[in-house]
């Protein structure tokens, strides 16, 4: 038992920057750790069935793994200031906006990592210390070089080559710039205060884009209101409360457009491969049955290219539960909300037929 949250974690993981952030945003004290080699590879497999970071541990001695259950967790303990915005369009848009934040960013920071001139000696130093401690320091770089080898051997499988990472770059460039645009004038993606949509978009940020030494010379350093908005996550609110979310009613930032046609013209496409891919691999879904975490390839459009990477079923369970927050919705404020989004031209997320979907452990399986 601990008397605080123990996060198993580590600055390199990008969905540890979730967690982190919003246990900061929320004032909620914590301690975090890398987990040793036995506590990733053994306790975490034989619980969850897979081994992951980050997870945490209740102070009642519960284990909870995935970024989004972990937040679901807290947010059922600490509903006070609570990340969700009171305005129904708002809401939605901060629930699919955080899973453009932490899946779409994926190519982003792997390619940055790997396949730019990145130097990271750091990484090696928090993974072998923390995973292998007492081990002779040659030890602890072998063996961590063995997990970079793995990680490595899945960049093509999540379209990150020496093929695609011109258009990755791109991306990230025009994008970063639409983000600089915009923190220029607001603090957060949605006005005065964090939403799980600046949780999503931490996960790449942090521990990937900010940490790297190159990546940061190259995309942060150079654009310095995103830059900030990076530490910003890292910092609890200046006063006692948190700042007022924007009143009910009020639109959407006019700054934040770039983010919502890349949410339903990159995003909504490729949510719509992976669909078609775990239907041609589960024509008749059958309750319980697990999901690889990949499936066929996806191309989707990505700025002026196609992009093309494995499907991710996790990110359809993602968009089901921002989907649930719509339907969640007294009727005259889903029907405010399904009228923004179909302005903005993403009547196709609403048409899309997803099997019911749940998460157990770190694992997608029908529901």
């Amino acid at each position: 038992m601990h008397n605080v949250p123990l996060l198993l974690g580590a600055v390199c993981s990008r969905y540890s920057a979730r967690v982190r952030s919003y246990l900061v945003k929320k004032g909620i004290q914590y301690v975090e750790r890398v987990p040793t080699a036995w506590t990733y590879f053994v306790t975490i497999r034989r619980r969850f069935g897979d081994p992951a970071i980050p997870v945490v541990i209740m102070p009642d001695g519960e284990w909870v793994a995935d970024s989004e259950r972990i937040l679901d967790a807290f947010e059922a303990q600490h509903p006070q200031h609570p990340i969700a915005p009171p305005d129904p369009v708002h809401a939605f848009f901060a629930a699919i906006a955080s899973v453009w934040g932490s899946e779409f960013w994926l190519p982003v920071d792997l390619a940055t990592r790997w396949l730019g001139r990145s130097e990271y000696p750091w990484w090696f130093d928090e993974l072998g210390e923390g995973m292998f401690p007492g081990f002779p320091k040659r030890a602890q770089n072998a063996l961590t070089a063995r997990l970079a080898r793995v990680i490595r051997a899945h960049l093509p499988r999540l379209g990150a080559s020496a093929q695609t990472a011109p258009a990755i770059f791109g991306w990230a460039h025009r994008t970063m710039d639409a983000l600089e645009r915009h923190f220029a004038v607001h603090p957060y993606l949605l006005g005065p205060r964090a939403t799980r949509a600046d949780f999503g978009l931490i996960c790449p940020f942090f521990g990937h884009l900010a940490q790297d030494p190159w990546s940061r010379r190259e995309y942060l350093e150079p654009r310095p209101h995103l830059h900030a908005w990076v530490w910003r996550m890292q910092q609890p609110y200046v006063g006692t409360e948190p700042p007022l979310f924007p009143d009910v009613g009020a639109p959407l930032p006019a700054t934040i457009e770039p983010v919502v046609r890349s949410v339903f013209d990159e995003l909504v496409p490729f949510v719509e491969g992976t669909l078609a891919e775990v239907r041609r691999a589960f024509p008749a879904p059958v309750r319980g049955t697990r999901i690889p975490r990949m499936l066929g390839p996806v191309r989707h459009p990505y700025g002026d290219a196609m992009h093309e990477r494995l499907a991710t079923p996790h990110t359809l369970w993602l968009v089901q539960r921002a989907l649930d927050v719509l339907a969640a919705m007294p009727t005259a404020d889903s029907e405010r909300a399904l009228a923004w989004v179909r302005a903005s031209g993403g009547t196709r997320l609403l048409d899309l037929e997803i099997p019911r979907v749940e998460v157990r452990g770190l694992s997608a399986r029908f529901a």
